[in-house]
């Protein structure tokens, strides 16, 4: 039987609406794996904007994204969400996918705000 908790209804729901093409914005990076997650459902023709104001995470997202073939899929953008407008037009992604909280493993001094 399947576990049900926040993250599972999160990625059923995510997964019934994101189809190949589709271009989403994982607006914190973190470790990845929410990027890997839209990639694989975006496909080779799709795009995922990542953003995240800490290096680390995004070396430890483009690390995850290489080992599982799907750099190409990915844009990592070293930039707050809360400037996601620069990158992209206004209504124009298909999903954008928000975990607020800290890197984990990273400094929890860390983190971003409307101001950054």
């Amino acid at each position: 039987m399947k576990q049900i908790n926040a993250l599972s209804l999160a990625h059923d729901f995510i997964t019934a609406h994101v189809k190949p093409g589709s271009f989403c914005i994982d607006a914190t990076a973190g470790r990845g794996r929410d990027t890997a997650f839209l990639c694989r459902l975006a496909g080779p023709n799709g795009m995922v904007y990542a953003f995240d104001i800490q290096k680390e995470a995004l070396d430890s997202t483009r690390t995850l994204l290489e080992n599982e073939g799907l750099s190409s899929c990915a844009r990592l953008i070293h930039d707050s969400h809360a400037n996601m407008a620069v990158y992209a037009r206004p209504e124009s992604a298909d999903c954008i996918v928000f975990n607020l909280g800290w890197l984990p493993g990273g400094d929890h001094d860390i983190h971003t705000d409307a101001r950054s």
